[in-house]
């Protein structure tokens, strides 16, 4: 069932910019590649696929660092790992 509603999500959301928030959240793996296409040729069209982009994550980068005025204002809170 769990599978089926990330799905959903992943069609309904698609364009709509949530679906990086929705894989950090799950914490899926972050570090594929960034893949676009290259077309070239003037009668006859080349589609070629090339890397745009290496993304490395690290396992802390899955939560943000906290503000350092929000820092100042509660002694209590400690800065996300890594951050």
């Amino acid at each position: 069932m769990r599978e089926l509603i990330r799905n959903e999500r992943r069609l309904e959301l698609c364009f709509e910019g949530f679906r990086f928030w929705d894989l950090r959240r799950w914490e899926e793996d972050l570090t594929e590649k960034a893949m676009g296409v290259s077309i070239t040729g003037s009668g006859t069209l080349t589609y070629t696929q090339i890397e745009v982009e290496n993304r490395n994550y690290s396992d802390y980068m899955y939560y943000g660092p906290i503000p350092y005025s929000e820092l100042l204002k509660y002694d209590a809170l400690i800065q996300n790992k890594g951050w």
